[in-house]
């Protein structure tokens, strides 16, 4: 049996797109959001990387 576990989505079901272009919930752009299911665990990575600076530029560091 396998311990592996993939990337998590990082949806917390607040799903809309703001004037920003962005889920106003997970801070996701549209692609990001259409293609998580598609993406590599590497890719999932990277964007959980531009997520994480998104939110400290919203000043949004801690997640609710």
């Amino acid at each position: 049996m396998s311990d592996y576990q993939p990337i998590a989505t990082p949806c917390i079901g607040v799903c809309r797109i703001g004037e920003d272009e962005l889920c106003v919930g997970c801070l996701r752009n549209v692609d990001e959001i259409s293609f998580w299911r598609l993406y590599s665990e590497e890719e999932r990575q990277q964007a959980w990387q531009r997520i994480e600076q998104r939110r400290k530029d919203a000043g949004r560091d801690q997640v609710s």
